[in-house]
């Protein structure tokens, strides 16, 4: 997987053997952050081709280069990015460039942020730090801490440097997720079904389908009392979990209704902290979860008794308080259906456009040929989420 892509995975055979192999070669590593070193990989496809023009003599005397398991891309993409590289005790001293997800790691790591250093980039008043500079800067700094550094490299880059402390970090690998889910499923939803699954080198997102008939009917049944025909409704338990620390192992309900995604009830997450602890923490969260899942279409039910008044005005200032960001064409398109469908609604119906605001843009950015970007995608689905518990009338005003 490269830097930025997204990775669809199809079926659940697909899915398994996809998270299977990135168990087997994921690389996690204890060292002292004090054997970290930072070294600058200058942005000059030139050196690609110079034999031993990236070995480095590391602060402790030792020579090292990159790694067996680096390719020429894993270099030249991070000539664009981070312009790093950690060397840091393998089986020996080796070297890997650094993948923009571990680049706030190091600065924790290091001690040492700020937007001085954090900038990758020129920006108007602000200039780029030499990557030789930076890593001076950094070295000193790791140089002084005695504690621990869980390194992780996967395809070919350090993907995390995640605290090593026990109490802190734990390693939660996706297959080991997934498959504990899957066996609570099959305890109690015993005909559901692999629906989708997306992963970058930020995210990972798993959902399937229940096929719970109860549930179902139970939610069309509320949809119809309300005058509102539907013609499928299909309740979903979605995974996101984050291997790099942007978000916990999270496990979300939701409906879909004739394909619109509507999440219906609190995610319920485990931090990966702990250690061995946060596994079975996990363990525990699905079981309960799952018993509790009907409870959630009561939610539903509760939002369809909350009148509206102002319904454009109400979703402008529920988009305002919830902090959405990026989405003001749809905004704008969602804004006037609800002035030309009703004169007033219903919470729900103003909860079912807001969601809904997020297919619309990414449609949108379908139809513009621009990429998708799954962290940011899946943000905003919780963000949205938690609408679900505000009190609606408190947004209902011109």
């Amino acid at each position: 997987m490269k830097d930025f892509e997204t990775i669809k995975l199809d079926d659940a055979l697909t899915m398994h053997q996809y998270f299977d192999e990135q168990e087997k070669n994921d690389i996690w590593k204890d060292v002292f952050t004090n054997e970290l070193e930072a070294i600058p990989i200058e942005d000059n496809e030139l050196l690609l081709l110079t034999p031993g023009a990236f070995r480095t003599n590391l602060r402790n005397g030792v020579s090292a280069d990159f790694s067996p398991l680096v390719d020429m891309e894993d270099i030249s993409s991070t000539m664009k990015t981070t312009k790093t590289g950690i060397a840091f005790p393998l089986s020996k001293m080796e070297m890997f460039p650094l993948r923009y997800t571990a680049w706030t790691h190091l600065q924790k790591r290091a001690g040492l942020e700020g937007r001085s250093i954090n900038s990758l980039k020129d920006r108007a008043r602000q200039k780029e730090l030499a990557p030789a500079k930076r890593c001076e800067m950094f070295n000193d700094c790791l140089s002084l801490y005695t504690d621990k550094t869980k390194v992780l490299v996967r395809d070919g880059k350090v993907t995390a440097l995640m605290s090593g402390d026990e109490s802190d970090y734990a390693v939660m690998p996706v297959i080991r997720l997934i498959n504990i889910l899957e066996t609570e499923l099959q305890a109690q939803y015993r005909q559901f079904a692999f629906s989708s699954a997306k992963t970058c080198h930020e995210i990972t997102e798993v959902s399937y389908v229940l096929k719970d008939q109860d549930l179902e009917k139970g939610i069309l049944s509320i949809l119809s009392s309300n005058g509102l025909n539907t013609g499928k409704v299909d309740v979903h338990v979605q995974l996101t979990t984050s291997d790099v620390g942007n978000c916990a192992a999270r496990l979300t309900p939701v409906v879909k209704i004739d394909g619109r995604q509507i999440p219906i009830g609190k995610s319920s997450a485990v931090e990966h902290k702990g250690g061995s602890k946060a596994m079975a923490l996990y363990v525990d969260m699905v079981h309960l979860f799952l018993a509790k899942y009907r409870e959630n279409i009561e939610n539903i039910n509760d939002l369809m008794k909350i009148q509206i008044k102002y319904p454009s005005s109400c979703l402008s200032n529920i988009v305002k308080k919830i902090g959405l960001v990026g989405y003001n064409r749809v905004l704008g398109k969602a804004k006037e259906t609800l002035e030309q469908s009703f004169s007033s609604c219903t919470a729900y119906d103003l909860y079912f456009v807001l969601c809904n605001m997020l297919y619309d843009q990414e449609q949108l950015c379908l139809s513009e040929h621009k990429e998708i970007n799954l962290y940011t995608s899946i943000k905003a689905q919780e963000t949205v989420a938690e609408v679900l518990f505000l009190d609606f009338k408190d947004f209902d005003y011109i």
